[in-house]
């Protein structure tokens, strides 16, 4: 478009028969107007002008586009059908669901007693397809129970610790449906490609899509003016955009869209959950030290986070600020301006799974892997009290050859350091939905376990549980019996070669025989910490975890808030 002609179109714009406004804090000139349809609510909200920056229409104004977005959704308020007729609905989809998960747990505990006399170990693994049977909603308790080590048996937990955590992805039709609703009928020009040919990865809860935005647009969603550049604006876009330095630059994001009826179908699973723990716990009076409610209430309180995104891009932006003096640890950047209820967008990392590098040839290189996830995960628990509880190897990604930023102690790093260009990896932590933070007596207690295991002194270890278990059993002598004979068989010449995993694992097993239950989140931080020892022990075998630990539990210790 030529220059006169642009002059021609702004100025008809200033002259149509829409109502306009300044905008807050700026004067009534026309680089800082607004424009607002009257009758049509906005979907996308931008300032005029600096929308057209982007593209150098003129040479004093420099800054970068912005494009203001609020959705149509209302943040915070959630649509729900009232009258009769809607709770009527909601009961008989509820008692529909019950009768399904009460036929599969005839069938399982039918199956229970056939193995107990043929088979009694294949039973787990029934368990597990059982499971996989009832749908994502129990896939996700069944992963959760498996983190609970000091409540349930070991067998029942290793294997629904292998339940598949990928899910049949939904149709595209639902994804576009959402993406309107939310973005408005314009979407595409927020988005300006979006891979809809399928999801890259399904999990239980959601998937993910890779998009390409503008990477010099602004976004932002708290912004409340104009729908009229909708269809002015976007259609002339391309006329205005130089194929110059100014053109526009597409940067990859991950755009992660829940499932349809996901929140429903989780509120119909919870109240069953409920249901039934309430009736094994009248049935059978022996599973009362487990609480199983509480369990169901737990579990409920976990998956309320997991289907907002708002709440996992919050996390995304806390590990951002965490790690943010860490060049071999990363996490990707939440686009707050274009997360909703029920689509996070985030920045887009290209990585290989931590697993294939299990079999790797190079030693020197499995071994930085190992002590970089280490590091990573004792930080999260005794220095920021923000731990990611979701460390399969699915959700760590390696990124090889990453150069640091330029410095005068780099440059003379590398020189005296042959390897270190390549052997300087980094780790990308993906799934940040599933977070625990403790309380003060919960990071007191933990520091307290871990001291007195290092100080080899059991009776120690077992009265700090003790001390901050829910159930008092009915056997405490013979619980701290059991913990100082696990103590002193593991840890009775050194600490090098000390399998942390196998130590854990054995005390859990003291607790469930002795009935002590202790805090859900105390559990999940140490099982963060097995997990990752596992990982690292798998690249490297001489790895050791209490070295590591030993300068964070009697120099740094956990601090206060």
């Amino acid at each position: 478009m030529s220059s006169p002609n642009l002059k021609r179109f702004l100025t008809g714009l200033r002259r149509h028969q829409w109502r306009h406004r300044s905008g807050r804090g700026h004067r009534s000139h026309p680089k800082t107007t607004h424009y607002e349809h009257p009758n049509r609510p906005g979907v996308i909200k931008y300032n005029f002008v600096s929308v057209l920056v982007g593209y150098n229409l003129g040479a004093r104004i420099r800054k970068p586009r912005t494009v203001k977005v609020v959705c149509k959704k209302e943040e915070g308020v959630e649509q729900r059908e009232g009258g009769f007729l809607a709770e009527a609905r909601d009961t008989m989809l509820v008692l529909a669901r019950l009768a399904t998960v009460a036929w599969v747990i005839t069938g399982l505990l039918a199956m229970y007693l056939i193995t107990r006399l043929t088979h009694p170990s294949s039973f787990p693994t029934v368990l597990r397809k059982g499971i996989e049977f009832l749908g994502p909603i129990f896939v996700k308790f069944g992963q959760w129970v498996s983190t609970r080590r000091d409540i349930f048996p070991r067998d029942v937990c290793d294997a629904l610790s292998q339940l598949q955590r990928n899910a049949t992805p939904h149709p595209w039709s639902f994804t576009e449906r959402l993406l309107v609703e939310t973005y408005g009928s314009t979407w595409r020009k927020l988005f300006l490609r979006f891979d809809d040919a399928g999801p890259i990865g399904s999990g239980c809860c959601a998937q993910v899509y890779k998009a390409w935005v503008d990477s010099n647009a602004t976004f932002t969603s708290n912004f409340q003016t104009s729908h009229f550049m909708e269809n002015e604006i976007y259609d002339k876009i391309d006329d205005f955009a130089p194929a110059g330095p100014c053109a526009r630059k597409l940067q990859a994001v991950a755009v992660k869209v829940l499932h349809p009826g996901i929140k429903g179908q989780l509120k119909r699973d919870i109240a069953v959950m409920r249901g039934l723990s309430k009736c094994a716990t009248y049935l059978i009076p022996k599973l009362h030290w487990l609480s199983l409610t509480d369990c169901v209430d737990e579990f409920a309180r976990l998956m309320e986070n997991q289907v907002d995104m708002r709440l996992e891009a919050s996390n995304l932006a806390r590990f951002s600020a965490n790690f943010l003096k860490r060049n071999d640890v990363t996490f990707p950047r939440p686009y707050a301006g274009l997360t909703h209820r029920e689509i996070l967008v985030e920045s887009f990392h290209e990585g290989t799974p931590i697993s294939d590098y299990l079999e790797h040839d190079d030693a020197a290189l499995q071994r930085r892997l190992a002590k970089i996830g280490i590091t990573a995960v004792l930080k999260m628990v005794f220095r920021d009290n923000f731990i990611h509880c979701d460390l399969h190897p699915g959700n760590i990604l390696v990124e090889k050859a990453v150069v640091p930023k330029a410095s005068l102690f780099n440059t003379f790093r590398r020189v005296i350091t042959l390897d270190y260009v390549a052997h300087n990896p980094r780790l990308i932590i993906l799934d940040c939905g599933l977070v625990v933070s403790l309380n003060d007596r919960c990071r007191q207690n933990l520091r307290d376990v871990f001291y007195s295991v290092l100080m080899r002194n059991g009776e120690m270890v077992a009265q700090h549980i003790l001390d901050h278990s829910s159930y008092a059993t009915p056997d405490p002598d013979g619980f701290k019996s059991s913990i100082k004979n696990i103590v002193e068989t593991h840890l009775r010449n050194s600490f090098r070669n000390v399998n942390v995993s196998t130590v854990v694992s054995e005390l859990f097993s003291a607790m469930v025989r002795h009935r002590v239950k202790h805090d859900g989140s105390f559990s999940n931080v140490i099982l963060s910490v097995m997990v990752i020892e596992g990982l690292g022990r798998c690249l490297d075998p001489d790895v050791d975890m209490l070295a590591e630990l030993l300068p964070y539990v009697l120099v740094n210790g956990v601090r206060g808030e």
